[in-house]
Parts: C-alpha cells; sequence; structure tokens
C-alpha cells in the first residue's frame, strides 16, 4: 500500500491534489489543519491518502458493483462515504483472489467436442461441481461478512462514541440511534441500563431503555364524563389528521358513555372537510353543525345545551401563518374550550414538531394528540415530548373509527418509542452477552 500527503488551501482543494497524482481508487486515511505556510495566520488542510496499486488497477468486478449498489445508500451522507467503499470493495476484490476468482465477468463457456470413443467422467464432473457450489457458498458468506463490516464502519464514522461499549451494550445503542434517538441520549441510556445490571441480555436491556425512554414525557387523562358540559377544540397544520381523529373520539365518547357529542366545523376553507365530518355524523347518528364566523358558533353553543360532549374541528394552518393562526384564535376565544388540543403527525421532523407547538401554544393550545404512529416511529420526536409544555393525551396508531385512538400511556409509549423488538423480548432463552 502506497501512502501519500497533500495540502491544499482547503479540503476540496487537497483532494483534488489527491484525485490528480493517485485517481479516484486513492482512500484518504486521515486529514487535519495546518497553519498555511506560505501565508501566516491561515490555516490550511492535510490529507494523508492511500493506494493499493495492485488492487485496484483491476477492472471493477460484477459483484463489487451489486455489492456498491446495497451499500450506497448507507454511505451516502457520511463524510468520506466514497472513500470508505472504495477501501470496502478493495476487501471484497482480495476475497474474490483468494478464492481464485477471475476479476473479469464469468463468459459462458461453448461445449467442448470430446475425442471419439472417450467417455465422460461422472464421478470427475459432480466432484468439479460440488467444488463449485463451495466456491460459491464461500464467496457468498464472505460478502455478507463483508456487508457487515461496512455498516459497522459506517456506523462508527457517523457516530463514533458508541464505540465506549461492547456486546449487548453497543447493540442497544444501535437500536435506539436506528429509530432516531440523538446520540447523547441513547449514550446516556444505555449507560444507565449497563450501571444497574441490566444489559445481561437483550430483551432486559429494551425494557429497561423504553422504562428510560418514556421519563419526563408528560401525559395527560383522557376525556371522561362530568356532571357539566365539556366543550374541545382541535387544532393543528394541515394533513396530520384532525378531521379523523374526532371522528373516532365522538365514535368513542358515545360508545363509551352512550352519549351522542355535537361535531362542528369551522374548516369551511378546505375543500372536503365539512363532508367528511358531516359523512361521519350522518352515519354515527350524531349532531352536527357548520359555522362560518366566529359570531355564529358562539350562537350554535348557546343554542346546542344538551349535549355532554361538543368536538370543534378547525381549519389546518401552517405554524408560519401568523394571520390565518389568529383567526383560529378568534374561533377558540368564541368557544371558550375546556381543553385546546393540538393534533401533530408522527412523521414530522422534530424540527416542525417544535415549531408547531409554539405557533399553536400562543393561540391557546393545552394539550396534545399525536397520529400516524403506524406510519413512524416515535425515536426521532422523544427529546421534543420530553421539552414539550403540553401534555400528550391520546395516539392516533392506525385508520380504523374508533379502535385506532388509544388514551396515551407510558407501556403504548415505550414501544413507539422503541418499536419492533418484541420477537427479541418473547424470546427469554438467548445466551447471555458478556459486557466488555
Amino acid at each position: 500500500m502506497k501512502l501519500r500527503k497533500f495540502i491544499g488551501d482547503t479540503t476540496k482543494d487537497a483532494l483534488a491534489k489527491m484525485r490528480a497524482e493517485l485517481g479516484d481508487d486513492a482512500v484518504v486515511m486521515n486529514t487535519r489543519s495546518l497553519p498555511h505556510a506560505e501565508r501566516p495566520g491561515t490555516m490550511c488542510t492535510e490529507i494523508t491518502a492511500a493506494i493499493d496499486e495492485a488492487d485496484f488497477k483491476e477492472p471493477k468486478r460484477a459483484l463489487v458493483s451489486a455489492y456498491r449498489t446495497e451499500t450506497q445508500s448507507e454511505t451516502s451522507h457520511t463524510p468520506y462515504a466514497k472513500d470508505i467503499q472504495r477501501y470496502a470493495e478493495s476487501l471484497v476484490g482480495k476475497q474474490l483472489q483468494q478464492l481464485g476468482m477471475s476479476s473479469q465477468p464469468t463468459r459462458a463457456r461453448q461445449p467442448q467436442k470430446q475425442p471419439a470413443g472417450e467417455r465422460t467422467n461422472g464421478k470427475t464432473a459432480a466432484a468439479t461441481e460440488a467444488m463449485s457450489h463451495e466456491h460459491v457458498a464461500r464467496l457468498q458468506h464472505d460478502i455478507h461478512v463483508l456487508q457487515e463490516q461496512m455498516q459497522e464502519l459506517v456506523q462508527s464514522v457517523r457516530f463514533p462514541h458508541r464505540n465506549l461499549f461492547s456486546g449487548n451494550a453497543k447493540w442497544l445503542v444501535d437500536q435506539l440511534l436506528e429509530v432516531g434517538i440523538t446520540e447523547q441520549r441513547a449514550l446516556d441510556i444505555t449507560g444507565n441500563v449497563v450501571a444497574e445490571g441490566e444489559a445481561d441480555r437483550k430483551s432486559s436491556s429494551i425494557r429497561a431503555a423504553r422504562r428510560r425512554l418514556t421519563n419526563g414525557i408528560s401525559l395527560a387523562d383522557p376525556i371522561s364524563l362530568t356532571d357539566q358540559r365539556q366543550v374541545f377544540a382541535f387544532v393543528g397544520p394541515t394533513g396530520t389528521g384532525k378531521t379523523s381523529t374526532i371522528s373516532k373520539l365522538a365514535a368513542a365518547l358515545k360508545l363509551a358513555y352512550d352519549q351522542a357529542p355535537l361535531l362542528i366545523t369551522t374548516d369551511t376553507f378546505r375543500i372536503g372537510a365539512t363532508s367528511h365530518l358531516q359523512t361521519v355524523a350522518a352515519i354515527a347518528g350524531l349532531p352536527y353543525e357548520t359555522v362560518y364566523s366566529s359570531q355564529e358558533l358562539r350562537n350554535v353553543l348557546k343554542r346546542q345545551t344538551d349535549h355532554s360532549f361538543v368536538l370543534i374541528d378547525t381549519v389546518g394552518r401552517s405554524p408560519l401563518a401568523s394571520a390565518e393562526l389568529l383567526e383560529i384564535k378568534h374561533f377558540l376565544q368564541a368557544a371558550d374550550p375546556d381543553n385546546v388540543f393540538l393534533v401533530q403527525s408522527s412523521t414530522e421532523s422534530s424540527s416542525y414538531f417544535d415549531a408547531v407547538e409554539q405557533a399553536y401554544t400562543a393561540i391557546g393550545a393545552t394539550t396534545r394528540i399525536l397520529t400516524k404512529s403506524d406510519e413512524s416511529s416515535l425515536g426521532h420526536l422523544s427529546d421534543s415530548l420530553i421539552r414539550s409544555r403540553l401534555p400528550l393525551a391520546y395516539i392516533g396508531t392506525g385508520q380504523a373509527i374508533p379502535d385506532d385512538l388509544e388514551p396515551a400511556s407510558r407501556t403504548l409509549l415505550a414501544e413507539l418509542l422503541l418499536p419492533g423488538l418484541e420477537h427479541i423480548i418473547a424470546n427469554e432463552t438467548e445466551p447471555e452477552v458478556i459486557i466488555g
């Protein structure tokens, strides 16, 4: 392997010099900043690069190309991803050489004519075929090992501190990172799990991590029947499922308390919103009103006094639409609700999630409902839920009415924050792993 150093005013310049001299197959081994020799007070970049000419002069193999396709999506967002990928390809090439495989694509062999009177040796042909199968099996195994090594390398570059742990603890860190938990929180949780001796099995480490993931998340009680009429408003951006959530909640309240909630919509802006809620009301036998102004809303609430529950739908607005949000605030002031539910989707990014909360708490949101948890884990929202001033009351888990709207609980939250591991928890026979 040949090592060379290249210096440039910027990393881009140094990389250009490296590519010009060593070609595209060079691998970046290290980078660092140095004081500029010609311009005191400024910095330049030094790159240490390596190349194995014997490996990289050969044409790319078909198997290498297939491996690149499989791993490219994992490495595209990683610093020096192409260099890591080339390094992996070189390892594949070495494995091919060790197995005696040709670097050229295999061509179909033309059948050879045998001399007259010569018989085909059946045992020899069978042995050759068995050896060929053995080579293929060994090659497939080696490529699988290299894929795992590549994934480990990418994870180590993206999250270098995960290497502080080993065994089940390191595996737990990877599970937390995979669902979007921040690296710092994943390390903190895993450290606590190890310190309390709960990382001897994967199943116990999952349970322990799930308990810690829900710590600090505030929960609210679900709606219940009282001796007074209760008015609830639902706000949030477009597409979060407010109207569907109201439909599920209305059906659930009717089944639970034999009370028909009054449904009111102020969402006359979006095409189809009014007809959707009106259709649900007609099917479920629920009273329904459409209002076009805050004064009209006041009049409906004064007139309709025989209902234990009133559920008010509002138009969806962006958190940046300050003028439109002010209109919603006027409706809320007219309704004077007992609770204002902010309906948010689990698919939102954490930054957008926080921005929505800030905008809607400013106009009166008091409690949160999370929807579409069947479309995304909640891991990436973990820190936002802990920082939030809004307690979580309900979680939407699917499309079915009313079954797929569940009261928020720590058990349900834990499964949604770190999902897809029930098969490991159910299997208590896995061998113990020593934590290093």
